[in-house]
């Protein structure tokens, strides 16, 4: 038991006194017994009474003959107790008891109702700097972000949406309707309601958006949909992401593989050991190997005996410093053919410059060389 105020008690220290509310020695005083009883506590000569020796010498130094303690209850739950001294002895009759119980009942429906106050103030506090919190993430998230009523209008939206679409203001925004406008009738976001109302969110739809200037932006949106306690829908709320950069560079990589597959030359690309990682469909024609066949193998499949070893140790050195090496080469076929080669073999570096692939471009020149000496 601490204690939290006093008058009229200025020459002791209450913090010295050990007080609980067990049933042991230091908690069978007035107050602790006020506290784990939850009843008023008299003691009426505090020189005599045995359960008060804890506390004794204290109280006649200090002038007190008598001592009740009431308990301060909030609801049925005992939070701490009321003491007052007396210089008397026999000075609490019965009369006093029940005015003082009364007197401590207005003073626990204050301390709760001031307790409860003081809550609801931090409650209010919290959910303000919470609010805060939100709408600082809302309106600097590099996102988009909105919410909508069912029928597509704009409640709200951040500065990123607004910008993302080609708006200048929010109000601007709001003069549209985000589910309908800008979209061909196939276009899978004419389904958005229908798919959100029925699973209760979407997860990941990319789809192209019109902008407001008619340029097509790619959006990748995820969206779920809120409703009141009857299930009937409020709005909608989504998170949008910009991904036309990543749309153009598939695109590119895309246009990249197309031309790689269909090129004219046999390509192969090596991890740095030589271990063979892909070849398009130019490099299977050439050397009648097989896709498959050729995954995971060694370039060395290839390999005719017609060059020594100094030609291919000049072929690493150059490639693993980093250099391009070209020269005309002859190969074996798969059927044991042998077939020449303008071989070009370049390093791959990643971002930090390290060489992490070669790709190596055969150029069938067999015919060619064949018509040259015709």
């Amino acid at each position: 038991v601490r204690p939290v105020a006093h008058a009229g008690y200025e020459d002791g220290d209450l913090k010295t006194m050990r007080v609980t509310w067990a049933d042991t020695e230091s908690g069978r005083g007035p107050t602790g017994t006020a506290i784990r009883t939850g009843k008023p506590c008299v003691f009426h000569h505090l020189a005599e009474d045995s359960a008060y020796a804890p506390w004794r010498e204290e109280a006649i130094r200090c002038g007190c003959a008598a001592s009740i303690a009431l308990p301060l209850i909030s609801g049925s739950k005992t939070f701490g107790a009321l003491n007052i001294y007396s210089s008397t002895p026999d000075a609490f009759d019965d009369a006093e008891v029940t005015l003082l119980t009364e007197l401590a009942d207005d003073l626990a429906f204050g301390v709760v109702a001031l307790r409860n106050e003081a809550s609801r103030k931090r409650s209010e506090e919290s959910l303000a700097e919470s609010e805060e919190r939100f709408r600082s993430l809302v309106q600097n998230a590099t996102v988009g972000i909105y919410r909508t009523t069912p029928d597509g209008r704009v409640v709200m939206a951040n500065p990123t949406l607004v910008k993302m679409l080609g708006y200048s203001t929010l109000q601007e925004l709001q003069s549209h309707n985000l589910e309908l406008e800008g979209f061909s009738k196939d276009h899978p976001r004419r389904k958005f309601r229908e798919q959100i109302e029925r699973e209760g969110g979407i997860k990941g739809l990319e789809t192209a958006w019109k902008r407001r200037d008619g340029s097509v932006v790619f959006l990748r949106e995820s969206a779920r949909v809120v409703r009141n306690a009857n299930g009937e829908v409020l709005y909608y709320d989504g998170v949008v992401e910009d991904i036309t950069e990543r749309k153009r560079v598939e695109a590119l990589h895309d246009l990249e593989l197309t031309a790689i597959e269909q090129s004219a030359d046999g390509i192969v690309i090596t991890d740095t050991d030589g271990k063979i990682q892909y070849v398009n469909p130019a490099f299977t024609s050439i050397s009648g190997y097989a896709r498959e066949e050729a995954l995971g193998q060694n370039p060395r499949i290839l390999k005719s005996d017609q060059h020594d070893r100094t030609f291919y140790q000049n072929l690493w050195d150059t490639i693993e410093a980093g250099g391009v090496w070209k020269d005309e080469i002859v190969n074996r076929k798969k059927d044991g053919s042998l077939y020449t080669q303008y071989l070009t073999i370049a390093p791959v570096r990643d971002k930090q410059g390290a060489i992490t692939n070669f790709v190596a471009i055969q150029r069938d020149i067999t015919e060619r060389l064949g018509l040259q000496a015709q």
